[in-house]
Order: C-alpha cells, then sequence, then structure tokens
C-alpha cells in the first residue's frame, strides 16, 4: 500500500508545493484535500481535514510531531527560505533530554519526517533543512522518500528548560537570527505593533512577555473554531484575526504570536505538524489523524535552543515547571506547613464537642450515659462493612498490580507512580516528559520529590543508555516506587473522600 501511495504522492506533493506557493499572497476558500507540509503556505485556507488515520507513534509520553517549520512572513502568508542541506547540525543541549519516536507512517507526506521538537538523528538516511549557522534545523528529511513512508525512530532533543531558567536568559541574538527571525513586512498595520507593545511593554524579560502574550491569545474574545474565513484583499491576516475575526484556525493564533513577538524583538517561528494524537492502550500507541493537524509557536532564547509555546486555546499550553515557586516550605493556600488556617480559639475550631466531654464540661452526655449507649450497640454490622471495605482494597490492589504485569521493575514502577499520581489528583500531562512529570510531582508532593528523581533518572538511563538497566539499577526504582507510593497513599483517604462529598452535594 506504502509502495503504491509513494508512486503517486511525489507528483501530487510537487503540484502542492508549487500551488502554495503560486498563492501564498492570494486569499482563497480552500486548499486541496488532506494535509500537506510545503515550504509555502498562505492565511485564510479552509484545512479541509478528515478522520483518516496519518500515523501512530511509539514514545515514552505524547508530544507535538514537527513537520516543517517558517520563518518568512510575507504579509498573506508563511514561507520557508532556510533550504540549506546537513547531514549533522550543532543543537543546544542546555536544558534539553533525548526523546526518542518510533513512527508508522500510514499516509506519507513527501520525504518528510516527524519529530520531537528538535529532531537530532533518525534511524534511516537522512537530511537536515537548516539554516547558514547550522544551530537547529526547519525540518528533517529522508534521503529515500520511500523510508518516510514507513517506519523509522527519530530521537530529539527536547527542552527540560524551567520558567524560572528562560527568565534568566539573556537576550542576545546572533546578526543571522534577528535578520530570519524579527523580519517583518513593513505594511504591517500599526494598530498590530501597538497591540503588541501594551500586552508586553511592561514585562522585564523574554519568557514572560512571550507568556503574556501566550495568554492573552488564549483568552476571551479569542477562540478556535476550524471554519477558516478568508482574509478580505488587500488586508495584512494577522490584523484582520486580532481585530475583526478574534476566531478562527490554529494558523492565524500562531501567525499572530509570532508576529507580536518579532514585534516586541523576541526571535519566533511558526511551526506545522500534528498535535499528539489519541493514546491507545492496545498498540500502546498515539494514533495521529489528519485532523490533528496543527501550527504552534516556537520562540528562540540564545544557548536553549527553540522553544515551544501554544497560542491556540483548543490546545493545552506546554507544561513548564515554575522553579520560583516552589519554595518546598508552603502548603500551596498561603498557610504554613501543618498549619489548617483555623483559628484555634475560634468558633470554627474541630472537634469543640468532644473536647467538651474530655473536660468533664457539661455537655449533654454523661459518662454513664455514652458507655450504656455503646454497650447497645450490635457491632457485627460494622464489621461487615469493614469486611467489604477490606475485600475491595485487596480487590484494587490486585487490580493496580495486574495493570502493569508485562513491564519491567522499572516501566512498571514508572507506570505505578503515573497512575497513582492521576489517583491523588496530580496527572501527567502527554506533553511531559519523564523528568518534567518527576519535577511537578516533585514540586506537588515535597515527600516524592527525591525518590520520584530517582525513578526518572532509572527510566531514562534504561531507555537511552547503550547497556540498558542493571540488577541494582531495578533494585533503585523498586525502592524507589515504594517511596513514592508510601507518600502518595496517605493522599487518598481525603481524595475519596472529596470525591462521595461531591457526589452527595
Amino acid at each position: 500500500m506504502n509502495g503504491a501511495w509513494s508512486t503517486f504522492e511525489g507528483p501530487y506533493h510537487s503540484v502542492e508545493a508549487e500551488w502554495q506557493r503560486f498563492f501564498a499572497g492570494v486569499s482563497g476558500p480552500s486548499r486541496l484535500r488532506g494535509v500537506s507540509f510545503s515550504d509555502a503556505i498562505r492565511l485564510g485556507q479552509a484545512p479541509n481535514l478528515g478522520d483518516r488515520v496519518i500515523m501512530t507513534v511509539e514514545a515514552p509520553s505524547g508530544h507535538f510531531w514537527r513537520a516543517v517549520t517558517y520563518d518568512f512572513y510575507t504579509g498573506a502568508g508563511w514561507r520557508t527560505t532556510e533550504s540549506d542541506k546537513a547531514d549533522k547540525i550543532v543543537l543546544p543541549t542546555l536544558d534539553r533530554d533525548a526523546f526518542q519516536a518510533r513512527f508508522d507512517i500510514i499516509v506519507p507526506h513527501s520525504n518528510i519526517l516527524f519529530a520531537a521538537n528538535e529532531p537530532q538523528k533518525a534511524d534511516v538516511p537522512y537530511q537536515f533543512y537548516t539554516g547558514a549557522d547550522k544551530s537547529y534545523s526547519t525540518s528533517l528529511h529522508a534521503l529515500n522518500r520511500s523510508q518516510a513512508a514507513g517506519t523509522y525512530t527519530v530521537t530529539s532533543l527536547i527542552s527540560v528548560a524551567d520558567k524560572q531558567t528562560l527568565r534568566k536568559v539573556t537576550p542576545t541574538y546572533s546578526d543571522y537570527i534577528k535578520s530570519k527571525y524579527l523580519q517583518l513586512p513593513s505594511t504591517l498595520p500599526p494598530r498590530v505593533k501597538a497591540l503588541a507593545h501594551q500586552i508586553m511593554d511592561n514585562i522585564p524579560n523574554a519568557y514572560d512577555r512571550a507568556e503574556a502574550l501566550e495568554t492573552f491569545l488564549r483568552s476571551p474574545p479569542y477562540s478556535y473554531s476550524a471554519q477558516v474565513k478568508a482574509t478580505p484583499p488587500g488586508r495584512d491576516p494577522v490584523d484582520y484575526f486580532l481585530f475583526d475575526l478574534k476566531q478562527d484556525f490554529c494558523e492565524y493564533f500562531a501567525s499572530a504570536m509570532v508576529v507580536m513577538l518579532r514585534e516586541e524583538g523576541i526571535p519566533a517561528r511558526l511551526v506545522e505538524g500534528f498535535t499528539t494524537g489519541a493514546f491507545d492502550t492496545a498498540s500502546n500507541a498515539f494514533v495521529v489523524r489528519e485532523q490533528d493537524a496543527h501550527a504552534w509557536v516556537e520562540a528562540y532564547f540564545p544557548q536553549y535552543g527553540w522553544i515551544e509555546f501554544e497560542p491556540t486555546p483548543s490546545q493545552p499550553p506546554f507544561a513548564r515547571q515554575d522553579a520560583s515557586l516552589n519554595t518546598g516550605s508552603d502548603s500551596g493556600d498561603g498557610t504554613a506547613a501543618g498549619d489548617t488556617g483555623l483559628d484555634p480559639n475560634g468558633p470554627n475550631r474541630p472537634n469543640r464537642a468532644e473536647d467538651e466531654l474530655d473536660n468533664g464540661g457539661g455537655g449533654a452526655f454523661s459518662g454513664d450515659t455514652v458507655v450504656a449507649a455503646v454497650r447497645a450497640l450490635d457491632p457485627r454490622p460494622a464489621l461487615a462493612f469493614l469486611g467489604f471495605l477490606l475485600v475491595l482494597l485487596v480487590l484494587a490492589v490486585f487490580r493496580f498490580n495486574w495493570r502493569f504485569r508485562r513491564y519491567g521493575p522499572i516501566e512498571s514502577a514508572w507506570g505505578k507512580t503515573r497512575l497513582l499520581a492521576s489517583y491523588v489528583g496530580y496527572p501527567a500531562h502527554p506533553s511531559q516528559t519523564t523528568y518534567e512529570f518527576a519535577s511537578s510531582l516533585g514540586a506537588a508532593i515535597p515527600e516524592t520529590h527525591d525518590p520520584v528523581q530517582s525513578l526518572a533518572r532509572a527510566r531514562v538511563l534504561e531507555q537511552y543508555s547503550a547497556g540498558g538497566a542493571d540488577d541494582d539499577l531495578r533494585d533503585a526504582a523498586e525502592t524507589a516506587w515504594h517511596q513514592v507510593a508510601s507518600a502518595m497513599i496517605t493522599l487518598l483517604p481525603g481524595r475519596i473522600l472529596r470525591f462521595i462529598t461531591h457526589l452527595w452535594r
């Protein structure tokens, strides 16, 4: 099937690319059927997406699957002008983790190889499309078109930098980065510039400015719609979206963010590819459909590379740890650790009736009355109920462990940690890496910080080190899991009680 498609899809995508390039400055109602990633796009075209499966992806966690990036804003659409080809590039490595994903392509897209964030290498012959300084790629391509139509594995370096780290980055950009990624047409309407200044002018660092703009676009009156409206002739599409439409497809949101970041002196680019897709437990893979096609934003931070942002409100923002909020001493509600927030002498003091009984303080019940009442109770219903709860508990523990029976010790411990965390109210976000989830869980439940970090390191070593995991590493992971579980299990009763209270209401 892939071979038959490959015979047809080469000419198809050549026609599509020329179509997009020729009409990049012309408004129109719709694209050709399906998804393609060419070197030029025009804004205001209906995406015409179906629900057919494009590919499946086996990966340790969900991510956005990048196809191409765009650097040049024409005032009507986007073009890629960086077409240098290289077998190797020198990527930034500060606060980046290796991330491996295996792609099984159902509907090929020319010779493009999909990847998470910043691809580093592939297990098929490949070539980077890159800029002149070769410190990043704009896309990754298989040398043989048929290999991009089958199954391949790409290793990426994905950013795990926290917010506080990115806030401290000195905004010193090379002349090349500035020339490519601060580019804007002279026809950009002044009110777009004014809005960018209004949102970001008084914010002291590039990261917080980008996040403020992201939040602005994700908030009312802006909203997502798959029904794309064409830009009227003579209008700038970003201006039309910001001040007239205020509801449209992801390309408008991403374009608006890139343009306004550039206006504020922050290098940025538009990225197109697919969202994570839906996880299928039977195949243990993410199923990516045509309708998962998406556009998002990357902003450039010196030494840390391209950092992802999500301005489209239909998708959750990228999870990023905020180290400045992790003080380790707060309970999260403004009270000191161990403080209930209640006045010990005030009307909210708990168990006041019990105190009066303990102190013999004139309550309605005398000691003899209480003793007689207790003796009159039949304990059998209570014991039966406790027995029922015990059976439920045993079954729950058995089922919990049974889910991970096919995994090795380390992957089993990691899966149990993620599942138990979701039970106590701290689920993993699909886009989080192993270390990102470990950091967020450790910040939320400080008692888990050290063991979950140990478990994360064991998992990464097992997946990416040449020798895999040894017995000592497996034993350490098992110990870490028991420590993490002990810390989280204490939170379960309160979680269950809140759930029951919610149902009662």
